[in-house]
């Protein structure tokens, strides 16, 4: 019997947690919630608790940690089956996760990624769209950096997850290039919190490590220019 856990990872989101949880909680063939927290500081533990989640901690203490964060969310799972939503998205409906986990749950699919309308994202069309188009030309997915994406436990367990904000287009890159079966659902319109422009430069830059390095990993990073890049991008970021 297929078993749903969702998981998601949180720091500093008490306004929206409960929502998010209830949502999942409403779901018949969801079997748990489990809220990963980064250490918030505020009452973001405290609702996701009274919203009927199990809470654990990240197993690092570390921000960014949103890698980390998922892969203590795959370990503690019990379902089979495993979804990852964000803690902010403000207009959830029950329709995010269907279409994430019906794809795996009625037709086999590994990963599942989710795609949504919303104000273009920066540094998605400013720094992954296009490193991805230079590397991965043939890796074709409107939200390479989206938060909603579901899987097989058993196919996140086979993955190594970076630790931080290049975590959401790794796992996208690592299951194309192993031959996962994956589908891109289009979830709708999404509400969330986004933010400011100096909070996206560092995740611009692991973002773009992150690529770099799989394509490194993969063999893309033929041309001397690009082993270039790369050794910069890594050396400034201090990723592996």
């Amino acid at each position: 019997m297929e078993e749903v856990t969702v998981v998601i990872p949180a720091y500093e989101e008490e306004e929206t947690i409960g929502k998010v949880i209830g949502v999942a909680k409403g779901i018949h063939y969801v079997t748990e919630v489990i809220v990963v927290d980064g250490y918030s500081s505020d009452n973001t533990i405290k609702e996701a608790e009274r919203a009927g989640a199990r809470v654990i901690l990240q197993e690092k203490r570390m921000y960014p940690g949103k890698g980390v964060a998922l892969q203590t969310g795959v370990r503690e799972a019990k379902g089979n089956i495993v979804v990852f939503l964000d803690a902010d998205i403000m207009n959830i409906t029950p329709k995010f996760i269907n279409l994430l986990a019906k794809p795996i749950l009625y037709e086999d699919y590994d990963f599942v990624k989710g795609t949504f309308e919303r104000k273009a994202g920066r540094v998605t069309e400013l720094t992954a769209k296009p490193l991805l188009e230079l590397l991965f030309p043939e890796l074709k997915f409107s939200q390479p950096l989206s938060g909603e994406f579901a899987g097989k436990k058993s196919f996140f367990e086979k993955i190594k997850f970076v630790e931080d904000w290049g975590i959401d287009v790794a796992l996208l890159i690592d299951a194309f290039m192993l031959g996962a079966k994956v589908k891109e659902v289009h979830l709708g319109f999404k509400n969330h919190i986004m933010k400011p422009l100096h909070e996206l430069i560092p995740m611009a830059k692991q973002v773009a490590a992150t690529i770099i390095q799989k394509a490194h990993e993969y063999g893309r990073l033929i041309k001397p220019e690009f082993r270039l890049l790369a050794e910069g991008i890594v050396s400034e970021t201090g990723e592996i």
